[in-house]
């Protein structure tokens, strides 16, 4: 097991020293704050290592801000809440978060984008035009203009975003 899906706790630790964790992916398998040495393969499991199931005891985690940093984490550095969070999602969605940081800034314009944006938008906004001269006014009128609106921010974005 990867030691980036071990939640630890902030103080609490087994009789062997090592600090209490539980997998954040299969919560559902221990149901328990169990010695971080057995979780990742290290050590079997004996008397010798602790297990506090969940509905027995409070353990405080180390994403806790309580905890204010502490953490029985190996090197000492705790996770952020948000770490947390972030490794309990799984892949696909921690790729989309990762995606996420790219989409959700400000890019601004690169020599000979600011041309190609305004062709698209004038190329909407004349389809537009079409659209509304030739069409009735109806609710798909409404959807069909925010189409092309969409359509042009797409398509900007593409370039924003991609080059």
């Amino acid at each position: 097991m990867e030691n980036l899906h071990l939640l630890y706790s902030a103080t609490a630790r087994c009789r062997c020293g090592a600090g209490l964790a539980y997998d954040e992916t299969n919560i559902g398998k221990n149901n328990a704050w169990v010695c971080s040495r057995v979780l990742l393969g290290e050590i079997e499991p004996s008397q010798d290592h602790d297990e506090y199931p969940f509905s027995m005891y409070d353990i405080k985690s180390e994403c806790q801000p309580s905890a204010y940093g502490a953490t029985t984490r190996p090197g000492g550095v705790a996770k952020t809440r948000e770490q947390g969070r972030i490794a309990m999602l799984g892949e696909p969605r921690v790729k989309m978060l990762e995606r996420n940081k790219e989409l959700f800034v400000y890019h601004p314009p690169k020599e000979g984008q600011a041309e190609r944006y305004e062709r698209i938008r004038r190329a909407a906004k004349d389809f537009a035009d079409t659209v509304v001269i030739n069409g009735c006014p109806s609710p798909e009128l409404t959807l069909a203009i925010r189409a092309i609106e969409e359509a042009m921010m797409r398509a900007n974005q593409s370039i924003a975003v991609n080059e």
